[in-house]
């Protein structure tokens, strides 16, 4: 009897350890809190892309261009999206990320979602686009990020890139 008492605690004692030493899961809402910045690659009816409170919607097609720069900008209010703002043209990734500095303080926690839309978009390469976006995002030191593929505002298969 002695021995299954003993048996039974060192069990519990294993599964207790292995249970603390698992990483934690990775989630959507987890990534969307952590992310100073989140850049979503979307099917938009427009050509510009815009900047909404932290999230910057990339258009596809620019995306799917063979380079992002130059690009078309505009920033919206997420009180008032319907409100038109200026254009801003980004010329550069350095410009890109001096505009990024302007919207919100410190950015080096990022979340890329590939939306389902892009699908449609003629041109669009998702490896391209994930590479030129985290060239962009490697050059902020200390900066991290995760990639995420979306439909229908939900966020599914989430990856550390870096």
């Amino acid at each position: 009897m002695k021995k299954l008492v003993l048996s039974l605690l060192f069990l519990a004692g294993v599964f207790a350890f292995i249970g603390c030493s698992s990483a934690p899961k990775i989630t959507a809402e987890g990534v969307s809190d952590q992310s100073d910045v989140i850049i979503e690659v979307r099917e938009m009816g427009e050509t510009l892309s815009m900047m909404v409170g932290k999230t910057f919607y990339l258009n596809a097609a620019q995306a799917g261009a063979p380079k992002l720069f130059p690009m078309q900008v505009t920033v919206r209010d997420p009180e008032n999206v319907e409100h038109v703002t200026p254009t801003r043209t980004i010329v550069s990734q350095e410009n890109f990320v001096e505009f990024l500095r302007l919207c919100v303080q410190t950015p080096v926690n990022f979340g890329i979602v590939i939306d389902a839309s892009v699908k449609n978009q003629i041109g669009f390469d998702e490896a391209s686009t994930i590479e030129k976006l985290k060239a962009m995002i490697q050059s902020i030191e200390g900066s991290s990020a995760y990639l995420m593929h979306g439909e229908a505002g939900q966020w599914k298969d989430i990856t550390k890139l870096f």
